[in-house]
């Protein structure tokens, strides 16, 4: 893990603290908007894995920023999206993480 980044509500970065900490990082503020996140991403990023916390109103922007026009619809807490981006091409795994009922 390269990098964590998070909105600047308390929430997202209480969700990422642990990891980043285990890996050694800082919880980074994010840029807003969503295109100026992604655009940083590519640039700063490439080749890294990267963790990111947001909110469902802003992460179907930030995927379209990044190129991953078919993700499914953000609906709800809880969701984990996975995004590779290689070469110019997006693809998107959905998975989840917490309690599941």
């Amino acid at each position: 893990l390269a990098a964590v980044y998070a909105t600047d509500l308390k929430r997202t970065q209480e969700t990422v603290a642990p990891t980043a900490a285990d890996h050694g990082l800082e919880v980074r503020i994010d840029l807003d908007p969503e295109d100026e996140l992604a655009a940083h991403m590519l640039a700063n990023h490439a080749g890294d894995a990267v963790l990111h916390a947001g909110h469902s109103f802003t992460l179907e922007d930030f995927m379209d920023a990044l190129g991953a026009t078919d993700a499914p619809e953000v609906d709800g807490y809880g969701q984990l999206w996975i995004l590779t981006v290689d070469d110019g091409e997006v693809s998107v795994e959905m998975s989840s993480f917490g309690v599941t009922e």
